[in-house]
């Protein structure tokens, strides 16, 4: 019965993938794919049902009944939080408490800058709240789940991302990425993001988990291998300069199997070799993007000059450095940051970007039982805390379950001396 139950949930969720993509075709695909998907919800475990939200984070963009509508998958996040105080009998705890005069802050800062945005503060409460609540669960019994979960959201709508055709309109909801290198434009693959650079985080996230999981002898290497390739293929069509190379040095790093490491290296060596001589095109996009560099500013892809006109605005502005523009304003002269820390500064002020980190420490430290940690507890929180410096993450729709991931990964047992034995069968990697 259990194993007939867990099969009709995954069927359910192959479902609502197609239909999600069906979606981009016709609108009345996206509001059949809403009702599978809030089946799950009633049926499923608190738990479970976060996990469903780890795989179908990717495909927000195109969960929705027209490219400039609300996602679904926000509403599904905002479910979420309402049915967990339904379920505790809107008990709380002092953090959620502590977020909602959070949120009470963001709005009174937003009324003194001239306005307010309703949806923009639903979400980065909601978002925080999600976070505060997936630290009730078991780290360790639930890390293989819910990284897997999120890988497969990662790999499944990467897949999807390459669907984009006359039928399915895929464009029409992420737009198209060109870089001009000298007199050509080079395409950028994003899967079924708007921007690969936010895209690219999320495979270095991915491949971090599924490093760990192998690490902790969780996945076996055939299915490790398998899927790192597919991670790394995309990585290559998304013409990032450094993805590629956090990719190789973290497998390196964290590869216990030296024979594979040995391999690694070598087919490694080789690949350069094959890259530069034109042998190989698959990483042309990287290549040319790399080869087109010839100043800071266009290695950083113009972000240099725009921090610059960030930090001159706070040095003529101490007043709005202090408090903040309101996270309703969350550009400069009509131009992002690119940066999250700036973005924390600029929207929320020192006062604000303070109280957020309080709170995230808060959240992350609710954690009681003590564990040896090393490289790989950090892997996801490095990676972030690396790439968010060139990237407007703070309220990007995919940080919250970033953040969850960094919790998990520095919540569980990654020293190969200390990883407990008695982990889920492997025939429940997909349990919903």
């Amino acid at each position: 019965m259990h194993i007939l139950k867990k099969q009709t949930n995954i069927m359910v969720i192959i479902a609502s993938t197609i239909l999600i993509l069906l979606g981009t075709y016709s609108k009345i695909f996206s509001l059949l794919a809403a009702v599978p998907i809030l089946y799950l919800f009633m049926v499923l475990d608190e738990f479970s049902i976060l996990c469903l939200l780890c795989y179908l984070m990717p495909f927000a963009s195109i969960f929705k009944i027209s490219p400039e509508s609300q996602s679904f998958f926000t509403i599904f996040e905002l479910l979420f939080c309402v049915m967990h105080f339904v379920k505790n009998n809107m008990k709380t705890n002092k953090i959620n408490v502590f977020i909602i005069l959070f949120g009470i802050y963001l709005v009174v800062i937003e009324i003194l800058n001239g306005g307010i945005n309703i949806s923009a503060t639903i979400k980065m409460v909601t978002n925080l709240l999600v976070l505060s609540f997936a630290t009730s669960f078991n780290t360790e019994k639930g890390y293989r789940r819910l990284s897997l979960y999120y890988i497969y959201g990662i790999v499944i709508s990467s897949i999807v991302g390459l669907f984009d055709s006359n039928i399915f309109h895929i464009r029409d909801y992420i737009g198209v990425t060109e870089q001009r290198i000298g007199d050509e434009f080079i395409m950028r693959f994003s899967g079924l993001y708007s921007d690969p650079n936010y895209y690219t985080v999320n495979i270095i996230i991915a491949l971090c988990l599924l490093i760990n999981l192998y690490n902790r002898k969780e996945v076996s290497l055939k299915f490790t291998s398998f899927l790192s390739i597919l991670l790394v293929v995309f990585s290559a069509l998304t013409g990032s300069k450094s993805a590629l190379l956090l990719l190789f040095l973290y497998t390196c790093k964290k590869t216990k199997h030296y024979g594979v490491l040995f391999i690694s290296i070598c087919a490694f060596v080789i690949c350069l070799f094959l890259i530069f001589t034109n042998q190989i095109t698959i990483f042309s996009s990287t290549i040319d993007r790399i080869k087109g560099t010839t100043s800071m500013a266009t290695l950083t892809t113009g972000r240099t000059s725009i921090w610059g006109d960030y930090l001159n605005y706070f040095n003529s502005h101490l007043g709005m450095l202090i408090i903040g523009n309101g996270i309703n304003n969350v550009s400069l002269n009509g131009l992002m940051a690119h940066n999250t820390y700036i973005d924390m500064l600029f929207q929320m002020g020192i006062i604000g970007a303070f109280l957020l980190v309080v709170l995230l420490s808060a959240i992350f430290y609710t954690k009681k039982e003590k564990i040896k940690h090393n490289f790989s507890n950090y892997s996801v929180i490095i990676s972030l805390l690396l790439m968010y410096f060139f990237l407007s993450e703070l309220q990007y729709y995919d940080v919250v379950f970033h953040l969850i991931m960094s919790y998990f990964t520095l919540n569980v047992y990654l020293d190969s001396c200390s990883v407990k034995r008695n982990f889920i069968k492997v025939e429940d990697a997909i349990k919903c």
